[in-house]
């Protein structure tokens, strides 16, 4: 059982290691340690692990550090933690479980053994001393009491040096500590008892010039650092030495009660910690995690993503338990103009850095590999590795020792591995590397959007410090101006070729033709959209199965990253890379237009789902079945277009681009067919429906020029700007006629209707509707027959004509399939749930508006959403549930922010002011009812701007007489243009007001001319 403070903290219980990886929670651990047996009050041991500055919630995480220490000591009855009286904590165990205090016991010990005259004992134990102090304390832990501890026991280090190395040469160990000492005082420069033993031992070894060298070494740098001179007993020495003096020559016929230990090399191979390392925190607590229970660890990742610089990191904090030393090995898997380093010239390296002989049999290399490593503690770490292949003969046979592998590929055939593959730098981690490694302070402007240039690559953030460093009048705007500027940031960081072109060449270069080929053409496809094994065959001209092995093949060698099963992307800059590969155009066009087809198929076969109807469109394409993933349902079409959206927008764009109008067609009308069901102004529904038509004109294409002129009408009547949209349709019903195709006849006479139904004007909208169910009757046309009369149903409600509204619904209802039709089922149930409502059967209307909302929700269809929510709503108005009837009016405010539908906001406003009314909030109603009226105004909606008229009429009756007259005389108007019954109900309500005030004129709501008398 022992406590280990020196290296990185942590617990050694019958043979296994617990490593305390969190620094607050080892150094809690440390601050027990360094006095056991007595108790350290909690304000102290706050004082220790957090300075001046402990969180306010300390006590309690220090209850919580010291019960997680009670975990990991739990296998051992030989330590304790525990509370005192004095609320304090104490370690309770012997001080020899602790390394720290074991150590000053031995020396202790070799000191007393030393002034007894009995130096080769003394030697002993300052030895034993020795083999617990290797390396520097609390690794890991910050804070200023930590440093003040390593200050401390470096103190104690240097005394025990001098002490041990004294006997050494009292001895004549001269030829078998010189090593030691060499690497000590290198170190350790300005230590100058160390250097006095090592000048003693060169002197004795035969090496004068090699100790008079060391003389002037050590007093270059006290005057570099310390402005002083060697002590008088350096100088001495050194006068010594010049003279040659027989006092140096080693004591002969000493009695040597200990021999010497033979010479065996301690290996310090690790190459410099990177300085400043940051970002990894996680990976490395993982990793130092993993060492407990796994002897190899292999960290994989993609080219510059910093696998080396956390293999470094973690080998300098482990280096101090592995005290037979530490190797480092570039295999040189992805290294330029070089060869991978083969196994068996790896093995010849490393038996000569450990002193051992090297087989001439090359197949003996292993075995004497394995014994040299069998009883040693070593530490190994193999970079650049290409293969499980290529390591399995180097790993080290001793449970004693730890390998740490790099590679770029993951090491699937390694299984005694603990693999840990690491990933680009989340985007705060990359800005404070890059203005780290620039020298700007945090928060620099630019350097955010320098480190989203860069990919969050370790590699290429410190390229682009480098070459803002590098240049003193850049700033880090010029340097983002490069980046972002003609050429893709891929060239700009490369450098001299050194930099990531070169390294994601030697990766790309490990790659078999078939998995080139595929990197090569992935770039074509959108950066923002996955890939999967049906976009990989359509691309690469391949069978799934080949794809699907190139794919897997691109992942393991870091080229394609995962985010889900099956599905894939690729990191910028490999993009870039894998788009500057991609010098043949016909390679390029020849994939392009097998992915075109590929979604111009898919597209269509989804849409079909969503909104059912035979398709007219001449152009057939037909990619090969099995490179199409499976639509055969509306909830596989309604999952498959918000994924591939990004996918669609991108090839329509190339191909218009391209003058490619056949695909810019097959593209538009399916992307325009999804985002009409999703409702609201997208962004991209005009631009792709202005360039369908464009397209359509070009090619001379009535039929398609008739559809997406729909589209055009659509978008604006959305958008509530009837002016605009009316010409679309009537151009589409013109078009329609002249081709013949009562499908879309049907289409643009229902979208003329619904704009005089939003307009308020349901008279004018009746006999349309009626037109186009009647066309679609004959026609056979049964999804548009369904939609119509569902559509005229809810004309019909606004009428307060219930019984026509029942009749559509019904005759709709006989027509559906509730498999295809599911959505204009769901329609249906909404209109059912407002005659319903208006019947006062509130419970099953309440049930109907339920079952809208919760298909909405789950197949993410917001318009359908709003209209739900409006309906339950509506129900708990009814029920006088004004605070229930609150929140979904809210809830359709805050989706309506999401989604510009100017009718449905006008419709939500009304409700909220009617619950706010029932809330007494008379206020915010009228607040709610003036921009109800403002937008309906803007828009045209009739109707929707009388019922807001009414409403507020009746709120400013006692306010403002006068503006509340207006408001429904004009609210009379407005019902009266479009047919509505409700304009009777007002003109009853004048009535009445003006019975109770003679000014008021009954027709016009309109004060009546007061006369005067002289």
């Amino acid at each position: 059982m022992l406590i280990r403070l020196i290296g990185s903290v942590r617990a050694d219980i019958d043979g296994r290691v617990h490593r305390i990886t969190a620094p607050k929670l080892a150094c809690v651990l440390a601050a027990l340690a360094v006095q056991p047996g007595n108790p350290v009050e909690i304000p102290e041991l706050i004082s220790r692990v957090w300075g001046h500055q402990p969180p306010e919630t300390a006590v309690g995480i220090l209850y919580n550090y010291t019960a997680r220490l009670r975990a990991v000591l739990r296998d051992t009855d030989r330590v304790h933690i525990r509370k005192t009286r004095s609320s304090g904590y104490l370690l309770d165990t012997d001080p020899n479980h602790i390394d720290l205090h074991r150590i000053r016991a031995l020396t202790a010990r070799a000191d007393r053994e030393a002034e007894r005259g009995d130096l080769a004992a003394a030697l002993q134990s300052w030895r034993e001393a020795n083999d617990l102090a290797r390396g520097e304390a609390l690794l890991g832990i910050h804070g200023r009491w930590a440093e003040d501890q390593r200050s401390l026991l470096r103190t104690e280090q240097l005394k025990l040096w001098t002490n041990l190395y004294g006997a050494e040469l009292a001895l004549g160990h001269h030829d078998t500590v010189i090593n030691e000492l060499t690497q000590i005082v290198a170190r350790q420069p300005l230590a100058e008892p160390l250097v006095k033993h090592l000048m003693l031992a060169q002197y004795r070894c035969g090496q004068a010039a090699a100790a008079l060298e060391s003389f002037e070494t050590v007093k270059r740098q006290l005057r570099d650092h310390l402005n002083a001179y060697p002590s008088p007993q350096l100088q001495h020495l050194h006068q010594l030495i010049l003279n040659h003096d027989p006092e140096l020559t080693a004591p002969i016929n000493v009695a040597r009660s200990i021999q010497p230990q033979p010479v065996r090399p301690i290996p310090a191979q690790l190459p410099a910690d990177t300085i400043g390392f940051t970002g990894r925190d996680a990976d490395a607590e993982q990793l130092f995690t993993a060492v407990t229970n796994h002897p190899v660890i292999a960290i994989d990742g993609m080219a510059g993503v910093g696998k080396t610089a956390l293999a470094l990191h973690a080998a300098h904090r482990l280096a101090s338990e592995f005290p037979d030393g530490q190797l480092f090995l570039d295999l040189r898997a992805y290294t330029h103009n070089v060869s991978p380093l083969a196994s068996d010239t790896a093995l010849a390296q490393l038996l000569r850095s450990v002193g051992a002989e090297v087989p001439d049999n090359k197949k003996e290399r292993t075995a004497a590999w394995r014994t040299e490593t069998s009883e040693r503690k070593m530490l190994l770490v193999l970079d650049n590795a290409n293969s499980a292949e290529q390591l399995h003969p180097l790993v080290p046979n001793g449970s004693g020792c730890l390998t740490i592998i790099t590679s770029r590929r993951r090491l699937v055939n390694l299984p005694e591995a603990r693999h840990i593959s690491l990933h680009p730098l989340s985007p705060a981690q990359s800005a404070r590397i890059f203005a780290m490694e620039a020298g700007l302070p945090e928060g620099q402007p630019g350097v955010d959007d320098i480190a989203s240039v860069c990919g969050h690559l370790p590699l290429a953030l410190r390229i682009a410090a480098s070459r803002l460093r590098n240049r003193p009048s850049w700033t880090p705007e010029d340097l983002l101006s490069r980046l972002t500027g003609g050429q893709a940031p891929l060239r700009e960081l490369d450098g001299t070729g050194h930099g990531l072109m070169a390294a994601f060449e030697l990766s790309y270069r490990g790659l078999d033709a078939t998995a080139r080929s595929l990197f090569r053409r992935l770039s074509i496809f959108p950066a923002s959209s996955d890939i999967d094994k049906f976009v990989a065959a359509v691309l690469a001209g391949a069978s799934l199965d080949s794809a699907d092995m190139a794919l897997k093949q691109l992942l393991d060698d870091h080229m394609l990253q995962a985010f889900a099963p099956g599905r894939y992307r690729m990191h910028d800059l490999l993009r870039d890379y894998a788009a500057a590969l991609m010098t043949d155009s016909a390679e390029r066009d020849a994939a392009w237009l097998r992915l075109a087809d590929r979604y111009v198929r898919q597209a269509w076969r989804a849409l079909e789902f969503i909104t059912p109807h035979s398709r007219d469109w001449a152009r057939l394409v037909s990619p090969a079945d099995s490179h199409l993933s499976m639509i055969d349902s509306l909830s596989d079409a309604e999952a498959w277009f918000p994924r591939h959206l990004g996918v669609l927008e991108n090839l329509t764009q190339q191909a218009f681009r391209s003058g490619l109008d056949e695909y810019v067609i097959d593209l538009c009308i399916p992307i325009q067919g999804y985002l009409l069901r999703q409702g609201g102004g997208s962004d991209i529904r005009l631009p792709f429906a202005e360039m369908g038509v464009s397209a359509a004109r070009r090619l001379n294409d009535l039929t398609a020029e008739a559809r997406l002129t729909n589209y055009l009408g659509i978008y604006h009547s959305d958008l509530g700007d009837i002016r605009t949209s009316t010409p679309h349709f009537q151009r589409a019903v013109t078009l329609w006629r002249e081709i013949g195709n009562s499908a879309g006849e049907v289409a643009a006479l229902n979208n003329i209707a619904n704009i005089e139904a939003n307009s308020g004007m349901a008279n004018a909208a009746l006999p349309l509707y009626q037109t186009a169910i009647d066309i679609s009757s004959r026609e056979g046309l049964t999804s548009q027959e369904i939609h119509i009369r569902i559509t005229a149903a809810g004309q019909y409600y606004k009428l307060e004509r219930l019984g026509d509204a029942s009749f559509h619904l019904d005759k709709a209802e006989r027509l559906i399939d509730p498999v295809r039709h599911r959505r204009q089922l769901v329609r249906l149930w909404f209109q059912r749930g407002s005659i319903l409502c208006e019947s006062g059967d509130l419970a099953a209307a309440e049930r109907l508006f339920n079952q809208v909302v919760e298909y909405a929700r789950e197949n993410q269809v917001p318009d359908m959403l709003i209209s739900g929510q409006w309906g339950t709503a509506q129900v708990c108005l009814q029920r006088g549930d004004y605070s229930a009837a609150l929140t979904s009016a809210q809830q359709q405010l805050e989706a309506l922010e999401r989604w510009y539908l100017p009718y449905l906001k006008c419709r939500a406003l009304i409700q909220l002011s009617r619950a706010q009314v029932g809330l007494g909030d008379f206020d915010s109603s009228i607040d709610c009812l003036r921009n109800a009226i403002a937008i309906s105004d803007r828009i045209g909606a009739r109707r929707a701007s009388a019922q807001a008229r009414e409403s507020l009429a009746e709120l400013l009756l006692k306010r403002d007489i006068s503006e509340s007259l207006k408001l429904l005389a004009s609210a009379q108007q407005l019902y009266a243009a479009g047919g509505y019954p409700q304009q009777t109900r007002i003109e009853r309500r004048l009535s009445e007001l003006s019975l109770n005030d003679p000014h008021v004129t009954p027709a016009t709501g309109k004060e009546k001319p007061c006369s005067f008398e002289s």
